[in-house]
C-alpha cells in the first residue's frame, strides 16, 4: 500500500477550522456550557442562549500570517 501525501490548501484548512469551531459551539450549547473565545482582541463569553459578554481585553493581539503551502504529516504512521 502506498502512502500518498497531498498538499492541503489554505481554504480547506480554514473550512475545517470553521466547521470544528461551529461544532464545538453547538456541543457546548447543547450541554449548557459557556464558551470563551477571542473576538476583536477581547475575551468574549458566549452563553448557551447565544448572548455574548466581553470579559476583558485580550493580553495578546491577533495577527495575520503570510499564506504558504505546507504538508501535514500522518500522525498514525511510524517514522
Amino acid at each position: 500500500m502506498t502512502n500518498i501525501m497531498e498538499d492541503i490548501k489554505i481554504k480547506d484548512l480554514k473550512l475545517a477550522q470553521k466547521n470544528a469551531g461551529k461544532n464545538a459551539l453547538n456541543l457546548n450549547k447543547k450541554a449548557g456550557l459557556k464558551t470563551y473565545i477571542i473576538k476583536e482582541d477581547n475575551v468574549v463569553e458566549i452563553n448557551p442562549d447565544g448572548s455574548e459578554k466581553i470579559i476583558k481585553k485580550a493580553e495578546f493581539k491577533t495577527v495575520s500570517s503570510a499564506k504558504r503551502k505546507f504538508v501535514l504529516k500522518d500522525g498514525n504512521k511510524k517514522d
